[in-house]
């Protein structure tokens, strides 16, 4: 998922990866990790938008294609809900470091 997060994963895909069931991996990931797996990519994808958003002056559709977004307005709600604030306006005070 790190390597490429903007793949279209299911969690029946990444459990077959490792020949386990899908609620036997969703467990050991979530044991391991501390969040789902979905979770865990929604986070990824967070990271590479407040990169993008700080770096560059892309278009909101442009960075969530790249980020692995099925749209924009869907990539904004999630960033809002996850930073309580807008991507604009995370873009207008960013300084060149994405939060972590």
């Amino acid at each position: 998922m790190e390597e490429n997060p903007t793949s279209r994963f299911s969690l029946k895909q990444l459990a077959q990866k490792l020949n386990m069931s899908t609620s036997s991996f969703s467990k050991k990931f979530r044991d391991q990790i501390g969040v789902s797996p979905m979770e865990y990519l929604l986070k990824i994808r967070l990271l590479q938008v407040q990169y993008l958003l700080a770096s560059s002056s892309k278009s909101m559709s442009e960075i969530a294609e790249e980020s692995g977004f099925c749209t924009a307005n869907y990539m904004i709600k999630q960033f809002r809900r996850a930073y309580a604030i807008t991507p604009a306006k995370y873009r207008k005070s960013a300084v060149l470091k994405p939060q972590k």
